[in-house]
This record gives structure tokens, sequence and C-alpha cells, in this order.
């Protein structure tokens, strides 16, 4: 990481800089992605189809995001769409190709996973996940639905055990299993860190996390 503190005459800050600090001072973890990791599906997606039909523009499918995960592209997922009638992937029981076919360029790819879940979702640290890898795969799914009359979202929660996904306190994210499970861990991960902060000599709460 010497290069992140090379000055214009080619001396080094890291030095003076990180002086008192552990071993990981300076390394800016958002600058590496941009450097290592694809910001777009482009750079290893080589064509898509869907239901048999090929798709022009992946990144009109898959949307860029920074995750818990790490770097994802996510089709299909209500952060990017108002409802679901504006999902771009979509299909009926009519439908006899109900495939999405994904073909990978030949550079080496480094341990992405795949993630299937519903639109309000995101993946999670404990989802199942399917290796992606160069070699041809296949995987089935089944899906299945819940249907529920329009009256269930006036019964309180605590009557029919469950929350709608318009049923979140976010503006960004609609509710799930997944993202209250990592609301959860992040606020516990927030909460310990604010912990350890308070008992050193340098104390700055909340804005040492920006």
């Amino acid at each position: 990481m010497e290069y992140l503190f090379a000055t214009s005459d080619g001396s080094s800050i890291k030095e003076e800089y990180c002086k008192n600090f552990n071993s990981t001072c300076g390394v800016n973890i958002l600058e590496l992605r941009r450097e290592f990791l694809p910001e777009s599906c482009e750079q290893f997606f080589k064509t898509i189809y869907f239901a048999g039909a090929l798709l022009d523009e992946c990144k009109a499918i898959f949307k860029y995001h920074v995750l818990e995960m790490g770097n994802c592209f996510i089709s299909n997922n209500l952060m990017d769409y108002k409802n679901q009638d504006k999902l771009p992937l979509k299909y009926s029981s009519l439908d006899k190709d109900r495939s999405l076919k994904l073909v990978l360029r030949n550079e080496k790819l480094y341990k992405y996973q795949l993630y299937i879940h519903s639109p309000e979702d995101m993946p999670y640290f404990n989802t199942v996940g399917y290796a992606i890898n160069l070699r041809r795969t296949v995987y089935n799914f089944n899906i299945e639905e819940i249907h529920n009359t329009d009256d269930v979202i006036y019964e309180d929660v605590d009557q029919r055990m469950c929350k709608f996904p318009s049923e979140s306190k976010s503006t960004i994210y609609k509710y799930s299993w997944n993202i209250r499970k990592s609301n959860i861990l992040r606020w516990n991960q927030f909460n310990l860190l604010a912990l350890v902060l308070r008992t050193t000599n340098k104390f700055c709460g909340s804005k040492c996390l920006q």
C-alpha cells in the first residue's frame, strides 16, 4: 500500500502519517475496490439471454451496488424500481422458456457467487450462494409465491406474524427477512465500535465511521 502515500517527488509519507497506528493505517477499501474489482457487468458478462431472447445491454438488467456482501450486480430488485410492474425480467406460467442464461467472458473470475431471492430482498451472509465459474453449469429453481388478500395488511403485525415489503422504515430498502438481519448486524457493529472508541484516548464518535 506504499503507493497511496507517495508524493510527487517520489518520497513516502506513510511512516509519519501512520505513526502510533496499526498496520491497516491508510488502507482505503473503497479505492481498492474501484481499482481491482469491476463496477460494470460488461466486464465479466459476455451475453445474457432471458426466456430464449438475447438482451442487448447487461447494465440495463444488472445494476451495480456496494452492499454488505461487497460489490454486487442485482437484477429485478425493488431497490432500483418503484414496483414489480417495472421489473425488466418477468414471465408467467404460460411461458415455455423461463430460463436466464449468462455467458461469461474468458477472463479469470475470482469467487463470484450467484444468489436467488425475492425482488424486495438482498443477499445476506447466511444466504445460500451458488459458485460462478467458467464451466458450463445449470441451476434449476422452483418458485413459490404466497398470495394474500388485500385486507390482511390491516391486521396487527403480531396477529399475522409477518410484514409486507412496503412496511419498511427505510426509504431505500423494502422490508425483508435478510434486510432485517442485516440491520441488526449493522447496529450491533456500530454499538460495539462506539464502545471500543470510548475506551481510547481519541474519541470521535460516529464521525470515525464516515
